[in-house]
This record gives C-alpha cells, sequence and structure tokens, in this order.
C-alpha cells in the first residue's frame, strides 16, 4: 500500500502530533509564556496539570512468546519471523483465553482472514496480509492458550496468520506488543475486537481510503449499534443515539493506522487506543481538525452497547478517565480542540422547543448531555485533587465482562 513508513522516531514525522508529555508537564502556550492568557485560558491549564499529577496508572510491557502450530510457545520462532516478512497490512487480534472459546476464537480469526482477502484482491497486487493474534492469558491458562494453536500457520501468499502470547493483560499493552513486532516491517497496522462483526468489504473499504490519502492517518468502520438484554444496554443505545459523543473519529474495535502512527505502541500511561490515536493526530490549527482520522461510510461494523449494569458502568469511567487524561497532558490547542470538537461532540444542554426535534427528544437529549457533562467534570475534579494532594490515581478497572465475545 501506498502510505507513510514506520520510522524509529514517528513523532517526529510532518504531520504527526508528538507524543504526550510526561505525567505533569505542561507544554501549554500559557505555561511556556509564563502567565495566564488574557482570553481566561490559565484556569484551563492549571486543571489540565493537576489531573495530570492525579493520574498514575502505568502498565509496563511483559514477554512476549510465539505461539507455534503444535501448541508449544518459544521467545524466538524464525517460521512466525518469515510470516512477517513482506507483509503491506497486518490486523492485529487481541485478547484473551477467557473471552473466546476455541472454536469462537477460530471462526473470528478466519474472518478476519477472509476480510483481508477481499483487502489483497482489491489491491492489484500490490497488498499481502497478516493476522496477528496477541493472546493474553495466565499461568493457569497455558493449556487452554495451547487449543488455540490450530489457527497457525493456516496461510498462504496473500494472507498470513501468526499468534503470539503474553500473561500482560489489556488491550494497549497487546497493541504495543504487535507494534513492536511489526516495527519497520508493515506499513499499515489495524485491530479489531472480539466481540464486533464485520460486514463484507469492511477492511477492504478501510485500507481503499488508506490507499487514497497520505499517511499520517488512521480510518475506522462505521459502528452499528445492537443492544443485549440488559436494561443498561437499551438505555446506553438510546443515550448515544440522542448524544453522540466523542464518535466522531475512528474507534478501537475496528480500525487501521499507518505505521507511523503506531509507532513503538501506545505508552503504558494510558489505557485507550483510540483516544490516543485521536490526540496524536488531531491537527486544531487546520480547517478540518480531523482531516487525519477518517470514518469511512462503506466499512461497517456490528457491536452491542453495554451489558449489565456493573461493567457497563466501570467501562464508562475509563473511558471518561482516559478521555480526561488525554486532555490534561496533550498541548493546550489540541486539549481544547478535542474537548470542544470530540469530547463534547453532540452535547446540547438547552432543549431546542421550538425548530427542533420532538420536544421528548429535545429534553432527553438534554438530560443525557447534562449527564455527560457532570461525569466528566466529576472525573476531572477527582484528578485534580488527586494531583493536589499527591494521592493520584494508580489503577482502572477496564469493565468488560470477561465473557463477552463468547
Amino acid at each position: 500500500m501506498t502510505s507513510a513508513r514506520s520510522s524509529p522516531d514517528a513523532s517526529r514525522r510532518p504531520g504527526v502530533a508528538p507524543a504526550h508529555p510526561a505525567a505533569g508537564t505542561d507544554t501549554s502556550r500559557s505555561a511556556r509564556a509564563g502567565s495566564a492568557t488574557p482570553d481566561g485560558r490559565g484556569w484551563f491549564d492549571h486543571v489540565r496539570r493537576a489531573a495530570a499529577r492525579g493520574y498514575a496508572v502505568r502498565q509496563e510491557p511483559g514477554p512476549v512468546t510465539w505461539l507455534r502450530p503444535d501448541g508449544s510457545a518459544h521467545p524466538d520462532d524464525p517460521a512466525a519471523d518469515a510470516r512477517l516478512a513482506g507483509r503491506t497490512v497486518a490486523v492485529v487480534l487481541p485478547t484473551t483465553v477467557r473471552r473466546t472459546t476455541p472454536e469462537r476464537f477460530a471462526r473470528w480469526v478466519e474472518d478476519v482472514v477472509a476480510q483481508l482477502r477481499e483487502v489483497t484482491a482489491t489491491g492489484a497486487g500490490r497488498d499481502r496480509g497478516l493476522v496477528l493474534v496477541v493472546l493474553q492469558h495466565t499461568a493457569d491458562e497455558a493449556d487452554e492458550a495451547a487449543r488455540r494453536a490450530r489457527v497457525v500457520g493456516t496461510d498462504d501468499a496473500d494472507v498470513a496468520v501468526v499468534a503470539a502470547l503474553t500473561r500482560v493483560h489489556g488491550k494497549v499493552h497487546a497493541i504495543g506488543a504487535a507494534a513492536r513486532l511489526l516495527a519497520g516491517r508493515c506499513p499499515v497496522v489495524g485491530w479489531t475486537d472480539d466481540d464486533v462483526r464485520l460486514e463484507p468489504g469492511c477492511l477492504a473499504a478501510l485500507a481503499a481510503d488508506l490507499r487514497a490519502h497520505p499517511g499520517p492517518a488512521a480510518v475506522g468502520a462505521r459502528k452499528v449499534p445492537g443492544t443485549s438484554g440488559h436494561t443498561t444496554s437499551r438505555v446506553l443505545a438510546r443515550a448515544k443515539e440522542l448524544m453522540p459523543a466523542a464518535t466522531n473519529y475512528p474507534h478501537g474495535c475496528c480500525m487501521l493506522v499507518t505505521a507511523d502512527v503506531l509507532g513503538d505502541g501506545i505508552p503504558p500511561r494510558y489505557t485507550c487506543d483510540d483516544g490516543w490515536v485521536c490526540v496524536r493526530l488531531l491537527e486544531p490549527d487546520a480547517p478540518d481538525p480531523f482531516a487525519r482520522l477518517r470514518l469511512v461510510p462503506a466499512a461497517v461494523c456490528h457491536y452491542t452497547v453495554g451489558g449489565a449494569a456493573g461493567s457497563t458502568w466501570r467501562r464508562l469511567r475509563r473511558q471518561r478517565v482516559s478521555q480526561v487524561v488525554h486532555v490534561a497532558d496533550a498541548d493546550a490547542a489540541t486539549a481544547r480542540c478535542f474537548t470542544h470538537r470530540a469530547l463534547l461532540h453532540g452535547v446540547r444542554l438547552r432543549p431546542r422547543l421550538r425548530g427542533g426535534d420532538p420536544p421528548r427528544d429535545e429534553l432527553l437529549r438534554a438530560l443525557v448531555s447534562a449527564v455527560h457533562v457532570t461525569t466528566t467534570l466529576a472525573v476531572v475534579a477527582e484528578l485534580a485533587v488527586r494531583g493536589v494532594v499527591h494521592r493520584p490515581l494508580r489503577a482502572v478497572d477496564w469493565g468488560t465482562d470477561p465473557e463477552a465475545a463468547r
């Protein structure tokens, strides 16, 4: 594919926003000037600095081993390494042993292989695909992890399948492990979740969009929501329909990026993949700040909104904490742009009772917007206070049902 290559320091490439500074480090314009700006930005930057200090979650990467077709695991595997060579589009499949049965896992891999065959078929012979499974497991699940080995090696010249094992859990860690394994080898890297369904041609449409536009860039599928049997799921689906906050950029359930965006992986400070990509590529001073962050209408994926009340709440909190931390760590211009154009996208606190949607929808939208803003401010206040009293948040529950994909 004709896209930007990976580089050792992708953050310095033209068009790629620099990586987030370290916690508590302020790079805002007002801070460089030494005082608050005349338009009142000072309070915003003070709160951001405090919030940055109030967050100290960090998940260090762990060792990765290759899973061979016979079920054995090895730190080095020349056969797996050879399969990485010459690949142009890699799709990472991060998951845990507990989330999928061996049968469901095999179908998931087969579906993504079929998607990549469509990519190679539409690429005029330029593309060769790779499926890289990153399977996270505990020490007690080693035998169960080995049962997934039958998908390894089911490849040909167009699409190869390899799998890696790690005992460090977390999607961001899995993506980081994949980035380090693929460093300098594959110009386009993507990932998709194990609980979404891709419509035929989804990845092909994403790949075609990246071919048509120069990198660095990220493209994402159009998400079609579905509901589960939980009341929480139905309520949240309705809320997202009324107020689609933070839905106007590629989401991590299905996205492709040029390799220079991903670099060596997402820093261990962050727990949100798509938010990090968004802040990294956002261009606040451009006519269209989201020009490098495109949603492709022809690429469609289906997902289930929410689930049980407890896990849904924990996931929403993790998402909000991640968004606030991205705002806290970014430079001032990017932080303000992300806040107004993404985090508060679709928020309408005052109902339009004349000339708007039906009054019931307008009132519900205002209520949902108020809840969104209130919960965001609550997280900001929590992190800011933690920063002031030097008691930073050190752990965030991912909030996903461990068997959601079954």
